[in-house]
């Protein structure tokens, strides 16, 4: 039984959620005033001002280039600014001194987990070890390290148990275990080590810390459901959300299961619960995913009125963490003009703090070029000091005016500057495609993926330069490869699925469709709709009409995914020369729906069309 495939893939299903929210959170601003560069660059990290301590810092270790102190604290605020590529070097110089050693090693190691590479951090780590082989939090670490590649079980297992034989009380060793046996799809060792962990746990009354009593709950709920035993997933995660009901994994997680079981109104009472535990501050997080959830159900002036107490509350930092997050709301649902105002607020609001951070100011500038407004992002970027970020800004804005050959050359500029920025590489490759020049866009995203691997989506555009020139065996392995570095994100997934429909055989079909669905339990129905496009192109529109027996026709006329799935679905049966009742039947669904969706009314008219009605 495969229970493997999507299992590390979910653990980050709100990643991308938790760290905007941390990201509109801002806390007070300390104020500036005479003292050493690494205490006042310590402040302005702990108060989000990562760049300033930067800047601050380079100017120090200009003037003092020797100075051991200054070179890790300029290493501690790059990994705060996520420049951790940039922090390496600070980082190994730092091990070199005696008592930054294994403060610095456990940070490189941390660094270099984060952007993926496990080798790094296992040479890092072993390396520490040479000092004290039997320092349990390194061994631990290690382990983690070890059980992250998926492919060195032998020596995760001799990492944890040299930390069960030192340490026999600390249970947090089983957790590099059972996640290698995970990994190397070895489900009955598994399931044998979290039964053991669970008799430990119940002799020892219990963990000794809340984060790995949390773990272990989520890891038993995740692995019943990934063995397909759905009522003791469902029993488990109702136990988790007892224990621990304002836990975001638990919370996330547990919801994101009850969705996919087609349980929306438990899915959303979930996050409702932890909404009315928590007050506006603690509960920014939770508002923010219920307001998501309520926003793709088109309900988007619920969700609106949700965030907007938020934004006048006490606290003017918590004011300013949900002006950001209605601001990405008003994004996601095509309101930009109210999307840039809300950030303005934001702007303005930072500013009575003590003054808008470099960051924020181009985050700003940022969804001003995205929402079309690029005279008010040419405003944003002249009032940041950062050259770097004011330079990419700049460069961003030549892009979006269509002047691309200068908007290279600023790119350039700012590269040397800033020459291991994934985000300006990448930009900087899109603006090489539209010049044509596509083997040196190719060439720089290659370069984004190697500074950081999963930042950007640059895989999936080389991806897509291949299938442009036919290629498509060669950008399925781009893909593959890149789904080898960690979860591919749903825009990806459906460029894989659209791949795979025109390269796959018919008796494929439904292999793929089940492993789409482990992958991406909650947009099957658009992976569906991008699986289909390809097999019509491909020329099997009757392989495509086959994806109708795949789903409920009650659950895809309410899926917002719905109506395009009809529409593919329409084309392929035009191709094939073919009615299918079902079809017609999930349209009249859609259509009976409160409020008659204009998208269904869309599809109807289409379907009319290739009828000659």
């Amino acid at each position: 039984m495969e229970v493997t495939k999507s299992w590390h893939a979910r653990r980050n299903r709100f990643a991308g959620l938790l760290l905007r929210c941390l990201l509109a959170s801002v806390i007070a601003f300390a104020a500036c005033r005479e003292t050493d560069p690494v205490t006042r660059a310590d402040e302005l990290i702990a108060s989000g001002r990562a760049s300033e301590a930067i800047a601050l810092l380079r100017e120090a270790i200009d003037a003092r280039p020797d100075d051991d102190e200054l070179q890790f604290a300029y290493a501690r605020a790059l990994s705060a600014g996520g420049m951790r590529v940039l922090a390496e070097w600070p980082l190994r110089r730092a091990m070199r001194v005696e008592r930054w050693r294994r403060s610095a090693g456990l940070a490189l190691a941390e660094n270099a987990m984060a952007m993926r590479n496990l080798d790094v951090a296992i040479e890092t780590l072993s390396d520490l070890l040479q000092d004290d082989p039997d320092d349990v939090e390194i061994l631990l670490r290690r382990a983690d390290a070890h059980a992250a590649t998926r492919t060195h079980l032998e020596e995760t297992l001799e990492d944890v148990d040299r930390v069960k034989t030192l340490a026999p009380d600390d249970l947090r060793a089983y957790r590099p275990e059972i996640q290698a046996y995970l990994h190397a799809a070895m489900t009955p060792e598994a399931e044998a080590a979290i039964e053991e962990l669970s008799e430990r746990m119940e002799e020892a009354g219990g963990f000794d810390d809340d984060e790995t009593d949390r773990w272990f709950c989520v890891t038993r709920a995740l692995f019943d459901q990934e063995s397909f035993r759905f009522e003791e997933a469902r029993s488990r995660w109702e136990t988790c959300l007892a224990h621990h009901p304002t836990s975001l994994e638990v919370v996330s997680e547990a919801s994101a299961f009850f969705e996919a079981r087609g349980d929306m109104a438990r899915s959303l009472e979930i996050i409702e619960v932890a909404v009315e535990a928590t007050d506006l501050t603690e509960g920014l997080v939770f508002r923010t995913a219920l307001a998501q959830r309520l926003e793709a159900l088109d309900r988007t002036d619920e969700a609106v009125a949700l965030l907007e107490p938020g934004t006048k509350a006490i606290l003017p930092e918590t004011a300013l963490g949900y002006w950001n997050v209605l601001a990405a709301l008003y994004e996601t649902a095509g309101r930009p003009s109210e999307a840039l105002e809300a950030t303005s607020r934001a702007l303005a609001l930072a500013d009575e703090l003590g003054g808008a951070t470099a960051d924020q100011r181009f985050a700003a500038g940022d969804l001003a070029i995205r929402s079309g407004d690029l005279d008010r992002a040419e405003q944003i970027a002249r009032a940041i000091g950062a050259p770097n970020l004011r330079g990419l800004l700049e460069a961003r804005i030549l892009h979006d005016r269509g002047a691309f050959e200068e908007a290279v050359a600023r790119y350039e500029e700012v590269a040397r500057l800033w020459p291991d920025n994934a985000f300006l590489r990448y930009h900087e490759a899109r603006a090489l495609e539209q010049l044509g020049d596509l083997d040196r866009a190719i060439e720089l995203y290659r370069h984004a993926t190697r500074i950081e691997a999963t930042a950007t989506d640059a895989q999936t555009r080389i991806a897509l330069i291949l299938e442009a020139e036919g290629r498509i065996g060669d950008a399925l392995r781009v893909l593959a490869t890149q789904s080898s570095r960690g979860p591919l994100d749903l825009e990806s997934e459906l460029v894989f699925a659209r791949l795979l429909g025109r390269a796959v055989t018919p008796g494929e079909v439904r292999a793929q469709i089940v492993a789409w669905q482990g992958r991406q339990p909650t947009a099957i129905v658009e992976g569906l709709t991008a699986f289909a496009h390809g097999l019509r192109v491909r020329g099997e529109p009757r392989a495509a009409l086959s994806l109708l027996g795949v789903v409920d026709p009650a659950g895809l006329a309410q899926s917002r995914a719905g109506p395009a799935f009809a529409r593919e679905m329409l084309r392929s049966m035009n191709a094939a020369d073919e009615r299918h009742a079902a079809l017609d039947a999930t349209i009249e669904r859609g259509l009976a729906l409160e409020g008659r969706s204009a998208a269904w009314i869309a599809v109807d008219g289409y379907r009319a069309e290739l009828a000659g009605d």
